[in-house]
């Protein structure tokens, strides 16, 4: 009798363990063939991407403190220049930290296509600061807190995109990108991203 009863309660873990490690889908990131990072930034202040249709707000869970005169703050992610970045600010890589998008939909709109965005990994001011911080090497995506799927990150300072099935996104949306891996700096452990641009609509 125990160990029928020892038997049952092993599977019900190995169960509950199976369904908890169930796999996102893992998407791949590539590389956007611009001429430089000068050409990309002019995309940037002169392109048409979700931002056409509705804006959003990036928040974080942490950014590095100010210093020398940078400054390393969720708004870095927006600002349309690749001299700045987000850098969490949490002892070590920064594995954890999340990113939270928070979709500002006007009244009368639903339902709008958010379906890639691009990002540029790591501090890309300068070769320098790219290979002293860290970069990410995978985030996992939520939409309105459920995972959605894993997004894997070229160890490039190239802008990279990254496509995905269709989200609907409705006012009071958030969609959030946490770092579940990095590729290490040469010099620190600040994990750093200079730029996400969102795409969809149309």
């Amino acid at each position: 009798m125990r160990m029928i009863l020892y038997l049952l309660l092993l599977l019900s873990v190995l169960s509950s363990t199976a369904f908890a490690g169930k796999s996102l889908p893992a998407l791949t990131a590539e590389p956007i063939d611009t001429a430089g990072l000068e050409e990309y930034e002019s995309l940037l202040e002169g392109g048409c991407s979700l931002g056409c249709a509705i804006g959003w707000e990036y928040k974080t869970t942490s950014s590095l403190k100010p210093q020398a005169g940078n400054s390393y703050g969720a708004k870095n992610l927006g600002d349309y220049t690749l001299a700045t970045a987000w850098v969490e600010g949490v002892k070590g890589h920064g594995v954890g930290e999340k990113i939270t998008i928070i979709m500002k939909v006007n009244p009368g709109q639903k339902d709008i296509s958010f379906r890639g965005m691009d990002i540029v990994n790591g501090y890309a001011k300068n070769k320098r600061s790219w290979s002293a911080n860290a970069r990410v090497k995978t985030l996992r995506l939520y939409h309105n807190q459920k995972p959605k799927f894993l997004i894997r990150l070229q160890d490039t300072k190239i802008p990279q995109h990254v496509s995905f099935s269709e989200i609907l996104i409705n006012a009071g949306d958030i969609v959030v990108l946490e770092i579940v891996d990095i590729y290490p700096g040469a010099k620190y452990q600040d994990t750093a991203i200079s730029e996400i641009n969102l795409y969809g609509a149309h």
